[in-house]
């Protein structure tokens, strides 16, 4: 036998008249968090790997971590998950310092030092025990978020115009008009879930990303920053 919808009991706390001007529909979808400084933990982490399971290696030597997800902890009135899929670097880098003079840097050791700005290193093992310490323990760190996008169809269709002959800076200007940043996706003040490539014409999502890392030691204040200071919370308009 079965039951008709006719057939159901009348609920009383649902039998109330609702005006179609004052019903209160389910949401579209989570808001985008604003570009700003944040505190947060890593919640999603995982090593960068090939097609067939392979860790992936940088010149066959450097592996990549990739932050998956990060929670907002502070301030707390913007407290959420954020997918940021942002990759963490180990290969090394040249890095200028304030006198001008060249350091070796790497994405790994900003990470590193945005959870203790005072830890020394002692080489790649110890770089790797100190970050997996820091994910297990779900400790907090500062880092800035702001939107990426990129036109892959504008970067495959542009290749098949170039030869061998094309100059390297017409490549990199190809590359440069399809990637887009955070300043392309406020318009009017306002964050775009998308926005259209002039270049190309093509509708291209935005993306969140941990734009980077503060040192532990940097020092949270209010109003405006200045030298070695943050203000947490989406940037001022």
């Amino acid at each position: 036998m079965s039951i008709s919808i006719s057939d159901l009991p009348v609920v009383d706390d649902l039998d109330v008249p609702v005006s179609a001007d004052e019903y209160v529909d389910q949401a579209t979808g989570p808001t985008m968090v604003l570009p700003g400084n944040y505190a947060g933990v890593v919640t999603k982490h995982k090593v960068q790997t090939k097609k067939d399971g392979s860790i992936l290696l940088v010149d066959d030597k450097f592996p990549v971590i990739v932050i998956e997800q990060v929670k907002i902890i502070e301030p707390t009135e913007n407290e959420r998950l954020v997918n940021v899929f942002t990759d963490v670097r180990t290969k090394p880098f040249k890095r200028k310092g304030p006198q001008g003079q060249e350091v070796v840097a790497s994405d790994l050791q900003d990470l590193l030092r945005s959870y203790d700005a005072t830890q020394g290193f002692e080489g790649f093992a110890h770089m790797t025990q100190l970050l997996d310490e820091y994910f297990q323990s779900s400790k907090p760190f500062y880092f800035g978020i702001g939107y990426t996008g990129y036109d892959k169809d504008y970067v495959e269709q542009e290749k098949k115009k170039f030869t061998a002959d094309t100059p390297k800076d017409v490549v990199n200007a190809m590359y440069a008009k399809a990637r887009l940043a955070t300043k392309n996706f406020v318009v009017n003040n306002v964050l775009q879930t998308s926005v259209v490539n002039p270049a190309s014409g093509n509708t291209i999502e935005a993306r969140a990303r941990i734009t980077r890392f503060y040192p532990s030691t940097v020092e949270v204040v209010t109003g405006k920053a200045g030298k070695n200071q943050i203000v947490l919370g989406p940037f001022k308009k």
